[in-house]
């Protein structure tokens, strides 16, 4: 922005010292010309009217009026040849304001707002936009907030699923790692991990790290059976869990959070995983004990996000591996959900769902 003013300047005296020099050659002419024109008169008043000069006057009033008519000249050709960088200099200048749209910057909010909707309504060949109730009206204000917002990049947890002392309830390890993006209000607000009172039956132990791009970090922990707890971190009190403010690394591009957390929870209750703000990228590993069966559901993901064969899952030691994939973006609550069920219950169910099936059919053929 600074420069703006410095090449209006460099611009207006360029022009300057033009306009100067075309002034100083058609004064110039003008005096040659009005100089010629008295030399004329002065040396026909001594002559008889129809009498001729002599060829040194005639030469001399020649040379004179080819004089001014070429200062003429060179002044208007000047002139004419500084139009093209005019032209060139205006070029830039509407390309800079209407291309590179920099006059949007000096636009208030509402105008902003009017070009946008204008702009869609060519764009789309449609009259009207933003009536009350229309997508239009969802996307500016649902959707328009997070694009140039903070995001998370990389979102990549691992799921360790082991089978408790307690055969109602299994003890899970959560492991969480994402990289924070800035945008002009800086990156995300909070980090932190929580469930609702019905999700889990308690909180374990909860560690937060944050590592700045320098490698530099710092380590916000809970502990239940030590009842220990870092002072900066908030338990959630409509729920399990405890979340830190990001108000110290509000402005740190490419903050590194890792969370750590383990729980108990019951076998009956289904798990979730969703994205508490805008995100780019997911990958995610989830190992559950070899007894039980695995069942996921998507909201907000691409099927293609799912292995390619669900039901040939790969082992690792004790443990079945699933695995999951998205590559392109997330919207805050997008995620997926997944459950166990043993598979001793899911074996006996089948030649019973084939009975049921049959007296179904029997009992629909006696009716016939």
């Amino acid at each position: 922005m600074a420069t703006r003013p410095r090449r209006k300047r460099e611009f207006g005296l360029a022009q300057w010292k033009m306009l100067r020099t075309v002034i100083v050659l058609i004064g110039l002419g003008l005096l040659v010309s009005g100089f010629t024109v008295f030399l004329h008169g002065r040396l026909h008043a001594g002559v008889a009217p129809d009498a001729e000069l002599s060829w040194r006057w005639t030469t001399l009033l020649k040379v004179l009026d080819h004089l001014g008519l070429g200062l003429f000249s060179v002044a208007l050709l000047g002139f004419i040849m500084e139009l093209r960088h005019m032209k060139e200099y205006f070029q830039q200048r509407i390309e800079r304001t209407i291309i590179k749209r920099e006059f949007i910057k000096t636009l208030t909010l509402d105008a902003q707002e009017s070009m946008q909707k204008q702009s869609l309504e060519a764009y789309f060949g449609v009259s009207e936009l933003g009536k009350q109730g229309d997508f239009y009206d969802f996307y500016v204000k649902k959707l328009r907030d997070h694009i140039g917002g903070p995001f998370r990049q990389d979102t990549r947890f691992k799921t360790v699923v082991e089978l408790g002392s307690d055969d109602r309830f299994f003890t899970v390890t959560d492991t969480i790692s994402y990289t924070c993006r800035k945008h002009v209000s800086g990156i995300q607000k909070e980090a932190g991990w929580t469930a609702e009172l019905d999700e889990i039956k308690e909180v374990l132990s909860l560690v937060i790290t944050a590592t700045k791009p320098d490698q530099t970090s710092e380590t916000y922990p809970y502990d239940k059976a030590s009842n220990h707890k870092h002072r900066s971190l908030i338990k959630y009190e409509k729920g399990h869990g405890f979340k830190r403010s990001l108000s110290n690394y509000k402005d740190c591009d490419g903050l590194m959070i890792k969370i750590v957390v383990s729980y108990i929870v019951s076998r009956e209750r289904p798990f979730s995983f969703s994205m508490p703000v805008l995100s780019n990228g997911l990958y995610g590993e989830i190992y559950f004990p070899d007894d039980f069966e695995i069942f996921v559901d998507l909201f907000g993901m691409d099927e293609s996000a799912l292995p390619e064969n669900p039901l040939q899952l790969p082992k690792v030691g004790d443990f079945n591996f699933y695995e999951l994939s998205h590559k392109g973006w997330l919207l805050p609550d997008d995620g997926f959900g997944f459950a166990f069920i043993p598979k001793s219950r899911l074996v006996p169910s089948e030649p019973a769902i084939e009975i049921n099936q049959t007296l179904i059919v029997l009992s629909s053929e006696r009716a016939d």
